[in-house]
């Protein structure tokens, strides 16, 4: 799933920031955001988990643009 963010992440340029950070070391975002499974996918807005994606699934790409498009086409 991870290895498929650059590609996802150049779609939506200028339209969707992409971060990321290792939580296994950070553990302060583990704790804020509540992360229990690592690798794990944040949908942010407004400092807020909008929705998120945990694990490495093989739907996960599919999953990820959809829920971007669900986030761009709705008023925070």
């Amino acid at each position: 799933m991870m290895r498929k963010l650059p590609g996802i992440a150049s779609d939506y340029r200028g339209r969707v920031q992409f971060v990321a950070a290792d939580v296994t070391r950070l553990g302060g975002l583990r704790q804020r955001y509540g992360i229990k499974g690592v690798p794990v996918i944040l949908f942010l807005r407004g400092g807020g988990v909008e929705d998120k994606v945990v694990g490495n699934l093989p739907w996960a790409s599919m999953s990820i643009r959809r829920r971007i498009g669900a986030l761009l086409t709705t008023e925070p």
